[in-house]
């Protein structure tokens, strides 16, 4: 299997029915993983320096499905795990800002059923997200666009839809990291299928989150931070593209105190063990987490 032919699989279904990297799990047969599409056992290949990372079905070829199927399972997986996304540019309401807006969840269902307004028919909502004070679709698009039928009965419902757009990432090596960037924050592969008169604009992240006690222009805290929380160290560190990696080594106590910090703002990578919050909410976590410390 040659890097680039559409085929490179390296999202899968763990042994527990969680999708999961190739670079998570154990080399050869032994990660117990299977395709999420044809359901054959695989085989990660994560151990070579000179090829690309990526799973290999055991007794039979990749296909462009199997890649497909598997990117498209890890997106929706994505979105129920961090709870949240970047809505798409707003058309309806002009006070909704273009970039820094969120959308948090308080529940996430994959493969929701949802019935027409007669209940003669019905479609399967990739994810069905509920927010405080409405609910939205959210759509992945990678062996297709959303199909005018579906989009037809979202219309007819009322509701709230967006469809994210990776159609061009299938078969290509792909971090959850990368992944979550795509899904979750790029403005460019997100638009509204249905926007609906009654969708309340989100505030902003600056009147959402208070300004930080530290003065973030100070040297010594320039792109790194750290605090004692728990019984621990928390490290935290300004990433190239500006969202920042909070880390510390394991201890529940400390974590207890640390991931409520962090969840709604970002997202966990399963790979590095730890949180990747976006630049919209640096500020605010900084400013709690040095509110945290001592507890």
């Amino acid at each position: 299997m040659s890097k680039g032919n559409g085929k490179l699989l390296v999202f899968a279904c763990g042994p527990d029915g969680k999708i999961v990297h190739v670079d998570e799990v154990p080399n050869g047969i032994g990660c117990e993983c299977w395709c999420p599409y044809c359901r054959t056992p695989l085989i990660a290949k994560n151990h070579g320096r000179r090829r690309t990372h990526h799973f290999a079905h055991s007794g039979r070829l990749e296909t462009s499905s199997c890649s497909e199927t598997a990117l498209h399972a890890a997106a929706k997986q994505l979105v129920a795990d961090s709870m949240l996304i970047k809505l798409p540019a707003p058309t309806l309401f002009d006070a909704m800002p273009d970039t820094s807006t969120l959308s948090v969840f308080s529940e996430v269902c994959v493969e929701h059923l949802v019935e027409t307004i007669d209940g003669a028919h019905h479609i399967v909502a990739d994810c069905f997200a509920q927010a405080p004070d409405y609910t939205l679709v959210v759509e992945i698009a990678v062996f297709h666009r959303v199909p005018q039928e579906k989009a037809a009965y979202l219309r007819g419902l009322n509701l709230p839809s967006v469809e994210i757009d990776l159609q061009d990432c299938a078969g290509k090596h792909t971090t959850w990291e990368t992944l979550a960037q795509l899904v979750l924050c790029d403005p460019l592969r997100r638009s509204w299928i249905v926007e609906a008169a009654t969708l309340p604009a989100p505030q902003q992240m600056d009147e959402m989150t208070p300004e930080p006690t530290v003065q973030l222009d100070t040297p010594s805290l320039r792109g790194e931070w750290t605090y004692f929380i728990g019984d621990k160290t928390v490290w935290v560190r300004e990433l190239p593209y500006r969202n920042i990696k909070v880390f510390h080594r394991p201890s529940l106590q400390t974590r207890q105190i640390v991931e409520p910090l962090c969840r709604g703002r970002g997202y966990w990578d399963k790979k590095f063990n730890c949180w990747i919050v976006f630049d919209q909410f640096k500020h605010s976590l900084l400013h709690d987490l040095e509110e945290a410390q001592g507890l």
